[in-house]
């Protein structure tokens, strides 16, 4: 198929561009190859603990819970001393 460029004669080969579904069909085949690995890869490659690129999961949290363990910590060695 072709589109014409709205240059001069339409009857010219050279006015016109072809297109090919070809382009659309590797990304549409690209998408589904992603979507797989990425599911693939967060059930057996990367730790449960591996934050911020594991869907659902943030850095955020992992600082909280940091924070949380250093404040624990702290209060067990006050207790102590």
């Amino acid at each position: 198929m072709t589109i014409y460029k709205l240059k001069e004669d339409k009857s010219d080969c050279g006015n016109s561009r072809g297109i090919s579904l070809l382009s659309v069909a590797g990304k549409v085949l690209a998408r589904v190859m992603l979507q797989r690995l990425i599911t693939q890869v967060a059930q057996t490659v990367l730790p449960k603990s591996q934050c911020g690129i594991r869907c659902g999961r943030s850095t955020i949290d992992m600082i909280f819970v940091a924070r949380l363990l250093q404040e624990k910590c702290r209060e067990q060695h006050h207790y102590l001393c």
